[in-house]
Order: structure tokens, then sequence, then C-alpha cells
């Protein structure tokens, strides 16, 4: 179609705003969570580390770190369902 040939692909303003206040949210949630759930979370998603990674990093067994990880999002999705 000629019409999305000339589809603008940026995000329109009310998209940006919802996008920004999403990450606002989840930037207060996290700075609410202990720093051992803090620091997985922010390896595993931001530097994009396996658990096994992780794991050897912080010098704790694999199984703890995985459970850190799923007890640290079981928070966070308390605490952004509370903010919305």
């Amino acid at each position: 179609m000629l019409a999305e040939t000339f589809k603008d692909p940026s995000p329109l303003p009310d998209e940006v705003l919802e996008h920004k206040n999403l990450t606002q949210m989840l930037t207060s949630a996290m700075d609410k969570l202990s720093l051992k759930y803090r620091m997985i979370l922010f390896l595993r998603y931001n530097d994009h580390f396996t658990f096994q990674e992780i794991a050897n990093t912080l010098e704790e067994p694999l199984n703890t770190v995985k459970s850190r990880h799923r007890r640290a999002l079981i928070k966070l999705r308390q605490m952004l369902d509370k903010s919305a």
C-alpha cells in the first residue's frame, strides 16, 4: 500500500509519555528492592548475563541466584501492581 510507504515510524506523543511513565515506575520499584535482588535483575536484564555468569560473579550457588531472581520478579510485580 502506498500509505504504508509514507507511514511515520516514530512513536506518538502519548506513547512516549506512557513509556516514560512506565520507566519511572520501574526505576522507582527497582530502587525499593534489596541490593541482592536488584543486582541479580541488573546483571540479568541490563548486562544480559546467564544465571551461571551471575552465580560466578556474585560467588553464590546457581540455585540461590535462580531463587533470588524469581523472588525479585515477584516483588517487583507486586510493587508495580500497587502503583498502577
